[in-house]
């Protein structure tokens, strides 16, 4: 099950040369969740590594792209608005450019449809816990 990035004509503007209006997308697999934004990021996690998902908001003045928040938290945003605030009960490594990592407890998410992916990952979330 893939849920694509919400895009307005501005994201993808800016963030074309790394193909972010094709390429961006949660994809729900097996054992985890496929995180991709084109050429930016693009990263596994497992569900049994995930506490909550939960509905959040992203201002304007966050920014867009592969976002650094405060403590653990990191942003995958395409477009500002609402989100999927995305708890883990184990920080992963999250690779960030040049080479840096960052471990992050907390990933938000802009994806066009933000309620069906919260339902769909607290599905693969609890079948994977029980």
């Amino acid at each position: 099950m893939r849920f694509p990035f919400r895009t307005t004509w501005l994201s993808r503007l800016v963030l074309a040369p790394f193909r972010v209006a094709r390429d961006g997308y949660v994809e729900l697999r097996d054992r985890g969740f496929q995180v991709r934004l084109g050429t930016l990021f693009d990263q596994e996690v497992a569900y049994a590594a995930v506490e909550s998902a939960t509905p959040d908001r992203w201002p304007l003045s966050g920014g867009i792209g592969v976002r650094i928040g405060a403590g653990r938290r990191v942003g995958i945003i395409s477009s500002t608005g609402s989100v999927v605030r995305v708890r883990l009960r184990t920080p992963v490594r999250v690779p960030l450019a040049f080479g840096f990592e960052k471990s992050a407890s907390e990933l938000l998410l802009s994806v066009a449809a933000p309620a069906a992916l919260i339902t769909a990952l607290e599905r693969r979330t609890r079948a994977a816990s029980a």
